[in-house]
């Protein structure tokens, strides 16, 4: 984490000297990400189980990462976009003992590769995107909140538009991920799943 800003400024100088108003089919780009999460974790509880009450509390969080495209033609483009992703969202159960568990999932590491294809609309490029995602939890448990045991797959899909300036490119985009695996194995619960909405700026060469 030391090396962090000098990776960053590494990253952006690389954005700069490579950026140029339109891509060729073949070429490799670099990017950084930032951006926002709404994410929600989904519950399915098993008949006769002990569980007598689940409360999900769900919350925003942010992200970072790095960006890595190939441009395959001149519509389409293979993306890779690891990131740490900072959530706040818990997960609370209350057995028929009156017993109660947190389960929770504060920080993640999440690996989305996706295909985008994009049309050309004056100098914007609105594209449309779509790809799976996996994440893993990263961080530690505390006294009070157990973190999610296992990593989990998600469905990506999404849209944005990419505006060309003269040394770096910007790319809003709002994607929706859908979450397919179980996260964590608790008795009396069939599984949990999590969903996000996820809001992010790219800025690219």
């Amino acid at each position: 984490m030391k090396n962090a800003p000098a990776l960053l400024l590494l990253i952006l100088t690389s954005i700069v000297a490579n950026a140029q108003s339109a891509r060729r089919a073949g070429e490799l780009y670099p990017g950084i990400t930032i951006g926002i999460n709404s994410t929600r974790l989904a519950a399915e509880t098993t008949n006769g189980g002990d569980v007598k009450e689940v409360t999900v509390v769900n919350g925003l969080g942010y992200r970072l990462g790095l960006l890595g495209g190939w441009q395959m033609s001149r519509r389409f483009a293979i993306e890779l976009n690891p990131s740490l992703a900072f959530n706040d969202s818990k997960l609370g159960i209350t057995r028929n003992n009156l017993s109660q568990e947190a389960y929770g999932q504060s920080l993640m590491l999440e690996c989305a590769a996706r295909g985008v294809y994009k049309w050309f609309w004056g100098k914007s490029l609105p594209f449309i995107l779509g790809g799976m995602s996996y994440r893993q939890p990263i961080g530690d448990a505390s006294a009070t909140v157990i973190q999610m045991a296992h990593g989990t797959l998600a469905a990506d899909v999404g849209l944005g538009i990419e505006k060309h300036y003269r040394h770096f490119t910007l790319a809003p985009e709002i994607r929706y991920s859908h979450g397919i695996t179980n996260m964590q194995n608790i008795y009396g619960i069939n599984s949990v799943k999590m969903h996000a909405i996820i809001l992010s700026l790219c800025l690219k060469s």
